[in-house]
């Protein structure tokens, strides 16, 4: 062996010491600075210190496959990078949690970064995605440079050397807590997704209609038996709920009615387009009203948030969205100041997202607009009996147990007056839930439920993440007082 490669090999055998010095063992002693550098899309781990949660800036609850942005701050040791031709990289390892140690096979290793591209703000940051971490679990950066040597032998040789070297550390096999950094990353629980009873054809086509000739002298007017929502049209005109009409019980236990808020004259036709509850109990038609009272959101698409209108500025599009999920391949039909819009001219279903539908027209304040539609909810609207059952799915089954879902039943929308709740435990493998809430209320009383889905990670300390994703909200209505009887 010459003497330049013994240099070398010794080179190669470095140590690393608590101030970041790697030194090689050969009679010229070369000392190298390791640049340090801070995080704050990671941390040190620290299980004596606050619980991470959602809100911790090295916590990442992701949907689908999404970007994660690490970032690097040196703060020390700058002129290593200038003095050595130092280039820096970092690679990440995955928590085994049987085992209770980082696994010694890295799962990412980046680029290599020189000073070019890092004297600018003596800072990097690199995108990587999800999927390339295999997600759920804690994940540990360790950084590392490679750098010239600074020997005469061995710079004629254009010998570089790395302190990668030993990665072992002393806790958790490799953490190092004077050089690594920590991150944790999951997947959002799936949105629950309200089920149709099995072999329930939920198609447009299957309602009834009646129509009756007024006198002028009617000021209540029975309804049908119905399942869902129900149409009430006017002389060809769609009349809105809370607007146009409202339902009433005459006496306790006594029959149902609707009364119209306007008059009506000797001649006006009063239409029920509905679907049969004896026939067909879990096909369910849905109305949503739009009361357009002020004026009207705009922004690029996609950021409607909970806005039901919308003006899609990027689109240059008036959008209105429903308030629960349409049934696939149903037809979806859509009124703006009792007048019929045409499917497919006047408005048409986004491509992008089922609840969203497309106008081609202007919405101006006090203009009122219904939809109609089908959905795979199976309680909705009008109910008539003291206990719901409530199916839904979800689009990625459970691995293991970590998580339940919450049924909740309130008397606002917002849920702060929840008056009836139920747990479901996750099922390992299992796609698809049901439960039953008991109805408490009384006779023309709104209520509403939804389903949270809520998944807990347990971290390298052993605290618990907790994570959650509604459901849509579903209204109903009690439409009789027969569920008070005792």
């Amino acid at each position: 062996m010459s003497y330049q490669d013994k240099i070398y090999n010794q080179n190669n055998n470095f140590n690393r010491n608590s101030v970041g010095l790697a030194y090689n063992t050969s009679s010229d002693l070369c000392l190298f600075k390791k640049p340090k550098f801070n995080m704050f899309s990671a941390k040190k781990i620290n299980c004596d210190g606050n619980p991470l949660n959602l809100k911790s800036s090295n916590v990442y609850s992701i949907t689908g496959n999404e970007e994660i942005s690490l970032d690097f701050n040196f703060i020390e040791n700058l002129d290593s990078f200038i003095n050595n031709n130092t280039l820096f990289k970092f690679e990440i390892y995955k928590y085994n949690n049987t085992l209770g140690f980082f696994n010694q096979n890295q799962i990412y290793t980046s680029e290599a970064y020189n000073w070019g591209d890092i004297s600018g703000t003596s800072a990097i940051t690199e995108t990587i995605y999800s999927d390339d971490l295999g997600i759920d679990g804690d994940y540990l950066i360790k950084g590392y440079y490679i750098y010239d040597s600074c020997t005469e032998f061995a710079k004629l040789n254009n010998k570089s050397y790395s302190t990668k070297g030993d990665k072992s550390g002393l806790e958790y096999g490799l953490y190092d807590n004077n050089f690594d950094y920590h991150f944790v990353a999951f997947s959002t629980p799936d949105k629950p997704i309200f089920e149709k009873s099995e072999n329930t054809d939920n198609e447009f086509g299957y309602l009834n209609s009646i129509s009756q000739i007024l006198t002028g002298d009617e000021d209540f007017l029975s309804y049908p038996d119905y399942s869902g929502d129900l149409i009430v049209n006017l002389n060809g005109l769609t009349l809105s709920l809370n607007n146009d009409y409202g339902f009433y019980d005459l006496t306790p236990g006594g029959k149902n009615v609707i009364k119209l808020s306007g008059e009506t004259y000797e001649g006006d036709v009063l239409t029920y387009v509905y679907t049969n509850s004896l026939t067909k109990p879990d096909n369910s038609l849905k109305q949503d009203t739009i009361d357009i009272t002020s004026q009207i959101v705009s922004g690029p698409i996609d950021e409607e948030g909970s806005n039901k209108v919308y003006f899609n500025t990027t689109k240059n599009k008036y959008e209105i969205y429903t308030e629960l999920l349409p049934s696939q391949f149903n037809d979806i039909v859509v009124t703006l100041n009792g007048i019929t819009l045409i499917n497919g001219v006047d408005y048409y279903r986004s491509t992008s997202n089922p609840y969203r539908l497309i106008l081609e027209g202007d919405l101006f304040i006090e203009d009122i607009i219904n939809i109609w539609y089908n959905t795979d909810t199976q309680i909705n609207g009008s109910i008539f009996t003291d206990k719901i059952n409530i199916e839904w799915s979800i689009n990625t089954a459970p691995e293991n147990s970590n998580g339940k879902f919450i049924l909740e039943l309130s008397n606002d929308d917002l849920f702060t007056d929840i008056v009836n709740t139920n747990e479901i435990n996750y099922i390992e493998n299992t796609l698809t839930y049901s439960s039953t809430l008991g109805i408490v209320g009384s006779f023309g009383q709104t209520m509403y439920y939804r389903v949270i889905n809520e998944k807990d990670y347990v971290d390298i300390c052993g605290d618990v993440i907790i994570s959650q994703t509604n459901s849509d909200v579903v209204k109903i209505i009690i439409e009789t007082n027969t569920i008070n009887s005792y």
